[in-house]
């Protein structure tokens, strides 16, 4: 009957609505992840946002960083993607003046 189509047509478009608003949302906060590149041959990784920190790894150019916090221009690592696409959860500091942001 026309009434069921319509009824049925309402959920399949109610569903669909739904799916896009989620992959908006998801894009948006996809967007507002922090993400800076390596730009030097070699950054280093610090126990703090600081030089006076200890190095405790070391970035290659190329290599992503996702940003959790900045304090002036550092900024605390989430998590790295190197080159090849491995993710890897990380801990530390690097100086954003040796990245562009993505």
């Amino acid at each position: 009957s026309m009434f069921y189509l319509l009824q049925h047509y309402n959920k399949t478009n109610a569903a669909v609505y739904k799916a896009q608003k989620e992959a908006k949302k998801e894009a948006k906060k996809e967007a507002k992840k922090n993400i800076y590149q390596v730009t030097s041959v070699g950054l280093n990784v610090r126990a703090g946002a600081g030089t006076k920190h200890k190095v405790i790894n070391c970035l290659e150019k190329g290599d992503k960083a996702e940003i959790k916090k900045i304090v002036s221009n550092w900024g605390e690592i989430k998590k790295i993607t190197n080159k090849k696409g491995i993710i890897k959860e990380s801990k530390g500091w690097i100086c954003l003046n040796y990245t562009k942001k993505l």
